[in-house]
């Protein structure tokens, strides 16, 4: 309202009566604007509201609209002052960013390195090492019992270590547990004086009905070859699948109903039928201990690792590099030889069992320290457990023409050996070079 503007019910030039603190008194200050409302350049409101004697009073401007808070979101969005648009169009509102899409995960497929280790483990435990030759191997029924054996118990080995984030040692250690199975359960070989593969030792080291020192080898035997290898092997043909588990829940138990079927028909025909003749039945008392020593094997290899896992300690590291992978093969090539040395001809030299199975296993622990401490350093990977596994693979690979050729055992026909050694000799130099070159690709660096 004008000052000069008479006031409602009140006659034309009459004043209006200002309170001594009012501001349109003289005694009163000049009115100010604040610029939290107005502009500093903005001009003076053109009415002032006298509400009895509080004084005037500034009209506010209208309220405007909040304007939109964005949600939170999972981008790094960053939310500067946007500029004026020309022409004095409307500014967009920025619209709040919307949640980054589900991304759809797609099951890795990984039946077909199953499959692979389901046949390559009994091609190494028996065609390579000559236990079964190529032609004997190939046999239906011969081929199907290898697989139920070797091909089940290198998976569910490897299964159990791989959802239980175990590491080498477990593998080896089920691995002697799967040796165990095979000949003391299995075959029975360990009881079984007729077993044409120990008639060799002549009832060297037989004590209450088991041959100890066959039993130590064998077992050492099916634990390196039979399934660490193996293993060794499918997981450098498919480095990408290596440190995860292959078989689901429901595989795993039709796995290991098919083992368990398995073993114990062989376990009837092996203990019982086949050496009948020969007045040999499998003693159960003793395939009860040797059943203890498998359970106790188990354990071994599944709660030691848990047990020290649960000090605390992080592993030691060693400062020293890895070995190169020339002198690896070398060392594990005369180890291998050595230790056949000692399990087929140690007999001969050696005529006290106890020393002779105390020196083997002394041996053995020596070489496991040896690829133990190895493993601790920088730089040792895949590659160099390859190079350990084709360096033993190597030492059979020597023996395949000699087999068939020069000793050629009885009761096994051993056409094929050569061409099968050919044959491993040039898969082994193949994955060797794909070896490398994944390794390369993987670190992006030249790899020697």
């Amino acid at each position: 309202m004008n000052p000069h503007t008479p006031a409602p019910n009140q006659a034309p030039g009459a004043t209006i009566p200002m309170s001594p603190m009012s501001p349109m008194s003289p005694m009163s200050p000049s009115p100010v604007v604040t610029p939290a409302v107005y502009g500093a350049t903005d001009p003076l409101p053109p009415d002032w509201n006298t509400p009895g004697d509080n004084g005037p009073t500034i009209p506010m401007p209208p309220a405007q609209p909040a304007p939109p808070v964005a949600p939170p979101s999972r981008g790094p969005i960053r939310w500067g002052q946007p500029q004026q648009p020309p022409n004095g169009q409307a500014r967009p509102i920025q619209q709040a960013p919307q949640p980054y899409p589900q991304a759809s995960v797609t099951p890795t497929r990984t039946w077909y390195a199953a499959l692979a280790l389901y046949v390559l483990a009994p091609m190494v435990a028996e065609m390579l090492t000559g236990s079964t030759p190529p032609l004997m191997f190939i046999q239906p029924l011969s081929l199907l019992f290898q697989t139920a054996i070797y091909g089940s118990g290198a998976l569910i080995v490897r299964e159990v270590v791989r959802r239980r984030h175990l590491g080498w040692g477990s593998i080896v250690t089920l691995g002697a547990a799967f040796g165990v199975l095979n000949e003391g359960l299995v075959v029975t070989s360990w009881t079984n004086p007729y077993w044409p593969d120990v008639l060799y030792l002549h009832g060297y080291s037989r004590v209450w009905g088991i041959n100890w020192f066959w039993a130590e080898g064998l077992t050492i035997f099916h634990a390196v070859v039979s399934i660490t290898i193996p293993i060794i092997l499918v997981e450098a043909i498919f480095p990408a699948l290596a440190d995860r588990p292959w078989l689901g829940r429901v595989g795993f138990r039709w796995l290991a109903a098919w083992l368990t079927f398995a073993s114990v028909v062989g376990f009837v025909l092996f203990g019982f039928v086949m050496f009948h003749k020969q007045g040999y039945a499998a003693p159960l008392p003793q395939i009860g201990v040797i059943f203890a020593i498998g359970v106790a094997l188990v354990l071994l290899a599944v709660q030691v690792p848990r047990l020290l896992g649960r000090s605390g300690r992080p592993p030691a590291v060693s400062r020293r590099a890895a070995p190169k992978l020339g002198r690896v093969r070398t060392l594990a090539f005369l180890g291998t030889v050595i230790f056949f040395a000692l399990n087929w001809g140690g007999s001969y030299v050696i005529k006290r069992p106890p020393i002779l199975m105390a020196l083997m296993a002394a041996y053995v622990a020596l070489a496991a320290l040896i690829v133990w401490r190895w493993g601790r350093r920088p730089g040792w990977g895949p590659r160099h457990r390859l190079a350990l596994a084709a360096a033993a693979m190597f030492f059979f690979i020597l023996l395949g023409p000699l087999a068939e050729y020069k000793i050629q055992p009885a009761g096994k026909i051993e056409t094929g050996m050569a061409i099968a050694a050919v044959g491993w000799l040039i898969g082994l130099i193949v994955l060797s070079r794909y070896a490398r070159r994944t390794e390369r690709k993987r670190l992006g660096a030249a790899i020697p």
